[in-house]
């Protein structure tokens, strides 16, 4: 009788180990496609601040075709904020940094998260891969007590 009970036990620690390395791959296969999906939403968000700015450029440049633009700028007079006669190239110039400063932001935060969600899935996939050598492990013991019992 005991070694029906030692080749149930072979089975299952086989089955358990075979259990753990398919959750593996999965955890690992889902955490690449997350992360694909964390990439694309990136990319349609720095799509839409493309076409804002553009808008927005165009915008300035129909409003303030032609004329000068009285703007407050606090960087002069010692941080005073005093009136300053600009361009609509400054303003231009001052929307362009701006998105593009929205925009490094928008894709470095995407990046992240495209990092993280693929750290995660490593994360889960190698608890999937040791749970299996713990419960072999743990089969095997069960295996060599029943042997002597």
């Amino acid at each position: 009788m005991v070694w029906v009970a030692t080749a149930v036990a072979v089975v299952g620690t086989v089955a358990s180990y075979v259990g753990s390395k398919k959750a593996e791959k999965k955890a690992k296969k889902q955490a690449r496609e997350q992360a694909e999906i964390d990439r694309k939403v990136t990319a349609e968000e720095l799509r839409m601040l493309d076409q804002e700015e553009r808008l927005a450029r165009g915008e300035t440049m129909a409003t303030y075709a032609g004329s000068g633009v009285r703007v407050k700028d606090p960087r002069l007079r010692e941080g005073k904020a005093q009136s300053a006669l600009t361009s609509p190239l400054a303003v231009l110039a001052e929307q362009a940094a701006e998105y593009g400063r929205q925009k490094k932001f928008t894709a470095d935060v995407g990046a992240a998260n495209a990092q993280a969600t693929l750290t995660r899935g490593r994360n889960l996939a190698d608890q999937y891969r040791y749970q299996g050598y713990a419960n072999v492990a743990s089969s095997l013991s069960n295996i060599i007590n029943t042997g002597y019992n």
